[in-house]
């Protein structure tokens, strides 16, 4: 989000892979890298109240061993920040399930595309298969 000030893809690219041990898949990093600014910028949107510099930019800071600040933060609470506006956008719709307290084990592909998962449920200790509904 800086590349005047000295960031760029390439380099948060290089931060993340190198951070990964080198064995992050460098295309999904590329990806990864190259989608951030703009789903900072969503976050917001949807209600995330990013600390701001003096300037009115939002505020990075440090994280992870990465060379530039570029872990953007709400305050002492980015994490619960985040939750609340992804769920105040979810419940906007009614075309999904929830799974709370479910850790997803396996994502299923056919002809490489998201065809279901696989989760357990952390309280019952049970295992489900989750299909995803045609398109």
């Amino acid at each position: 989000m800086r590349p005047e000030e000295g960031d760029g893809f390439e380099l948060h690219a290089w931060d993340t892979v190198k951070g990964a041990d080198f064995l992050a898949d460098q295309d999904v990093v590329e990806r990864f890298v190259r989608a951030s600014p703009d789903q900072i910028r969503l976050l917001e949107h949807w209600g995330v109240p990013w600390s701001r510099r003096e300037d009115g930019r939002i505020m990075q800071r440090a994280f992870g061993g990465h060379s530039y600040p570029r872990a953007c933060m709400a305050a002492d609470k980015t994490g619960f920040f985040e939750m609340q506006a992804l769920y105040d956008n979810l419940v906007k719709y009614n075309n999904f399930k929830r799974y709370d307290e479910c850790f997803v084990t396996s994502l299923l592909l056919e002809g490489g595309r998201f065809a279901g998962l696989t989760l357990l449920d952390v309280p019952t200790a049970s295992s489900s298969f989750c299909a995803a509904r045609p398109s």
